[in-house]
């Protein structure tokens, strides 16, 4: 059950919301119990058997957390421990047969695969858990009741994937409050960020998807695709990656929403972008943001002190070159257990690496004459990186990737034939949405942008409410009554 199915929209959601209406009037508790029952029944949907280990991974970290104001002394200890359960949770159940992959590759001696359970948004709750231990240890709250904790877990809008909540900022406000309460502000809030994720989800993420898939079904061809199918798949492609993730992202804000809840934003316009610096900074916000926070920034302080007294040279690899790659080393292993991540998360930290000194050679005046002439190709430089470097963050496949690679800097195979003559009639649909949901993500506001613009009784705001969102919404179900919807991308992460 995915947030894009009849049975979430027409079922699971209005009870469990209904039931919590009622309850909100009679008691905080209960309301509570009720988000926490109605959660590990989402979870359970997609993964009946990881609802277990969810809550002993939930139970774990609770405990740990109130030990820190029982054994004050071996405070630190116990962080540290916690922080290494959570890391060995994770490595064990997601890289545990691509280590042993690893092991049979250096001693030619493949051990068995283990029968693990995979499971769903491991890499998600288990990373929230950390950032709860440490600001906890760092006494930026003393959250105690263990109701909140496990809804700050498990609470269905986000515990599969994401954004990336944190505690302090997300949560504390929320739980703190005397009453639970529904009001209409919410209520509107709720309705315009759903209606508008599931329209990107539905109505371009999934058909840029299937036309693109094309592509990246590569393994079944029997030629190298052509030079212009390529390219426009791989358009396509990176299209589809930020329709499907800020689609999803915007339901779960809006799911959010319909509770009085407040969870961030997790893409401004990253497509907009003029290098790939500012990619980052619009890009999944809140995984960016958590790996800023909680690994980059101390890496390169521990860093910037080693190489203190030291060389400009030095010092820029200590406290920048260094933690960037180590930091985008982990975010490619983040998303899986596969050489390709860690590929893409190398080429980017390379990229911004590229990026950083760039800016710097512009700065002075004898080179300032090139990002005169470059400024007008910026954004294309910027969009061709990205979606050249997620061809391998899709295919998960360093080979596979390669043929891809082939094939997009293949002149020769400029007009091929290996696709019928009538390539652009036949694909002509899919192609009008390319140019569409392109001229979308460059000059229409986003959804952060158009939020604010529908505050009050604005006309823009009566607009949306009665004519825009009523339509997609139509059109949505239409689509997702005709045929099955896709999982969304990150449910795999």
């Amino acid at each position: 059950m995915i947030f894009s199915s009849v049975y979430f929209i027409f079922f699971f959601f209005p009870i469990v919301y209904f039931i919590y209406f009622i309850l909100c009037k009679k008691s905080k508790l209960y309301s509570c119990i009720w988000l926490i029952i109605s959660s590990f029944l989402f979870y359970s949907f997609l993964s009946f058997k990881s609802l277990t280990f969810l809550i002993l991974s939930i139970f774990i970290n609770f405990y740990i957390s109130i030990f820190f104001d029982i054994f004050i002394k071996q405070k630190k200890k116990l962080l540290i421990f916690g922080i290494a359960f959570n890391i060995v949770f994770l490595i064990f159940f997601k890289y545990s047969n691509f280590l042993l992959d690893i092991i049979s590759f250096l001693h030619q001696n493949r051990p068995k695969d283990l029968d693990l359970i995979s499971l769903v948004g491991i890499s998600f709750f288990t990373f929230t858990q950390i950032s709860f231990l440490i600001d906890r240890y760092n006494n930026k709250f003393k959250e105690k009741n263990i109701f909140h904790y496990v809804l700050f877990i498990s609470f269905f809008p986000y515990v599969i994937s994401g954004p990336v909540v944190n505690y302090l900022e997300n949560m504390k406000n929320f739980l703190k409050r005397k009453n639970f309460s529904i009001k209409i502000n919410d209520i509107e809030r709720g309705i315009f960020f759903f209606t508008m994720g599931l329209s990107k989800k539905i109505l371009v993420a999934d058909p840029l998807g299937s036309f693109s898939n094309k592509l990246f079904s590569i393994n079944e061809f029997n030629a190298i695709p052509t030079f212009i199918f390529s390219w426009l798949a791989i358009v396509a492609n990176t299209l589809r990656l930020y329709f499907d993730f800020s689609g999803y992202s915007d339901m779960a804000l809006g799911l959010a929403c319909f509770f009085g809840m407040t969870i961030p934003f997790n893409f401004n316009s990253p497509l907009k972008a003029h290098s790939i610096i500012n990619f980052w900074s619009g890009w999944h916000m809140s995984l960016t943001n958590y790996f800023i926070k909680y690994l980059y920034t101390p890496i390169s302080l521990t860093m910037s002190r080693l190489a203190y007294n030291q060389n400009s040279l030095i010092q820029n690899l200590f406290s920048f070159v260094f933690p960037t790659i180590i930091t985008f080393s982990v975010i490619g292993f983040w998303h899986g257990p596969s050489w390709a991540f860690a590929i893409f998360g190398l080429l980017h930290a390379l990229l911004i690496i590229i990026n950083r000194l760039w800016r710097i050679i512009c700065k002075k005046n004898v080179f300032r004459i090139f990002h005169i002439i470059f400024n007008r190709f910026y954004w294309f430089i910027t969009f061709v990186a990205i979606s050249l470097s997620l061809v391998i963050f899709t295919t998960e496949s360093v080979n596979s990737s390669i043929l891809i690679y082939k094939s997009l800097f293949n002149i020769n195979n400029l007009f091929s034939n290996y696709y019928s003559p009538g390539f652009f009639i036949e694909n002509f649909y899919s192609i009008l949405l390319i140019l569409t949901a392109l001229i979308i993500v460059l000059f229409a506001p986003n959804t952060i942008q158009l939020s604010k613009k529908i505050t009050g009784t604005t006309l823009t705001k009566k607009y949306f409410y009665k004519f825009y969102l009523p339509l997609v919404f139509f059109l949505s179900l239409l689509v997702i009554l005709s045929q099955q919807s896709q999982n969304f991308i990150y449910f795999k992460f």
